[in-house]
């Protein structure tokens, strides 16, 4: 099914809400103008990550005057733009126009909410190391309001340093990737560190149902910086979050 998608601006209003009758309340919004009647055919979608793909240039991603995470959910190709809402020591919460959102912990997918069968919180290792075999646990949302665990098994290995671009913007960075799997499920993660702004990019599984998402921390026109924000303090241990 193909999807048709009037053009939008950055700059316009972020807080836009569902786009018509017929749009999907399952997922992230795409960024939006001031009027929901400048959107036309939108697609019904369910369980995606975006009723709307993001039209708007990554130079216009980059100018907006607010920080921007932009995900991709890859099996399906849609993409969205998520502004920081919350800050809780190195957990760090980002929201879509029509709030879904992504947590992350020096980086590190712990949360999602609105996507279907959500990661509801995880205890996640660190990865900085780039070696050794590390454990994970994820907690999902299951049928009548429970919480299922999954263990994974990881090991981590260190590729060198590649040229990789984040949003228009290249950057040489260290990639490292997270190889993890238990007796239902095998995933890879993959992670992009720049030596002096942190995490720029990676790709991070959130679950059967969600996939991989592509996470992407919007570069500020003007300079080269796509800090993290919480990468800036010390690596903080990782633990469990049960975030409200």
């Amino acid at each position: 099914m193909s999807m048709k998608v009037m053009a939008v601006s950055v700059l316009g209003l972020l807080g836009l809400a569902a786009c018509s009758s017929n749009s999907s309340s399952n997922g992230f919004a795409a960024l939006g103008n001031a009027a929901v009647s400048t959107l036309s055919d939108t697609v019904t979608r369910s369980n995606v990550l975006g009723a709307e793909a993001i039209s708007s240039t990554d130079a216009q991603l980059r100018a907006y005057p607010r920080p921007l995470l932009k995900v991709t959910q890859l099996k399906i190709g849609l993409d969205a733009a998520l502004t920081l809402t919350s800050e809780k020591g190195a957990a760090v919460t980002w929201t879509s126009a029509d709030n879904k959102s992504l947590t992350v912990f020096n980086g590190l997918l712990i949360q999602t909410r609105g996507l279907g069968n959500d990661l509801m919180s995880a205890k996640v290792p660190s990865v900085n190391s780039g070696k050794g075999e590390v454990l994970r646990e994820h907690y999902y949302q299951q049928g009548n309001e429970r919480i299922g665990l999954q263990r994974f098994f990881c090991e981590l290995a260190t590729l060198g340093t590649e040229q990789t671009t984040v949003v228009g913007v290249g950057f040489s960075a260290r990639v490292i990737t997270e190889t993890c799997a238990n007796d239902d499920y095998s995933f890879e993660n993959r992670y992009w560190f720049a030596p002096d702004a942190g995490l720029l990019k990676s790709v991070q599984w959130g679950g059967p149902e969600i996939g991989s998402l592509m996470i992407e921390y919007v570069p500020r026109t003007g300079g080269t910086s796509a800090r993290v924000a919480s990468s800036a303090r010390p690596e903080a241990q990782p633990q469990v979050f049960i975030l409200e």
